[in-house]
């Protein structure tokens, strides 16, 4: 079963669609299209769910995304 919910992407900086799962040791993985993932311990239920979510935004939001650095390192190293 395919599940997507909307989470907040460190990497994109924005609210993105996330697939959700459970792996093999049943921890819950949201992951977004650009590849990152968020894991929570296994037996996390919805109101943990969004509760970490919530945690995970306001410890994430407004963060230099690791492309961000690697362009201004780029811009610079090029106008040297």
């Amino acid at each position: 079963m395919d599940k997507t919910i909307s989470a907040f992407c460190a990497n994109e900086q924005a609210d993105t669609q996330h697939s959700v799962d459970i792996d093999s040791i049943g921890e819950v993985v949201l992951t977004c299209g650009c590849g990152r993932f968020i894991k929570f311990p296994a037996g996390t239920d919805a109101a943990t769910l969004k509760a970490g979510l919530e945690v995970h935004k306001a410890s994430n939001e407004g963060q230099i995304t690791r492309e961000k650095i690697e362009a201004m390192q780029a811009a610079l190293i090029a106008s040297l």
